[in-house]
């Protein structure tokens, strides 16, 4: 078995911060953590549970939404409800 390079996906990791902040930024809301940010995501954007997700889909992300999008586990958000759509039209 060949084990795929995952350092595309460790450079998107690296970006989670900008990500977070680009969600919550505008907000009234100051968070201590990054729990906090993320909770406010899962109840405020669309999302799509995706138990099958991959490195594939990661960078597929990353090259098309930018800072627009971020992942928790298995559930991605998105912070408008196209690019949601586009996703599930791609990977469904």
């Amino acid at each position: 078995m060949k084990v795929k390079d995952t350092l595309e996906v460790d450079k998107i990791y690296s970006t989670l911060s900008n990500k977070i902040l680009n969600f919550t930024q505008g907000t009234n809301h100051r968070y201590t953590g990054r729990w906090e940010a993320i909770a406010y995501i899962k109840k405020n954007f669309p999302s799509v549970s995706c138990p099958f997700l991959n490195p594939e889909m990661l960078s597929w992300c990353e090259s098309n939404f930018g800072n627009d999008w971020v992942w928790n586990w298995t559930t991605v958000y998105f912070k408008h409800e196209k690019d949601k759509v586009f996703f599930l039209l791609r990977w469904t």
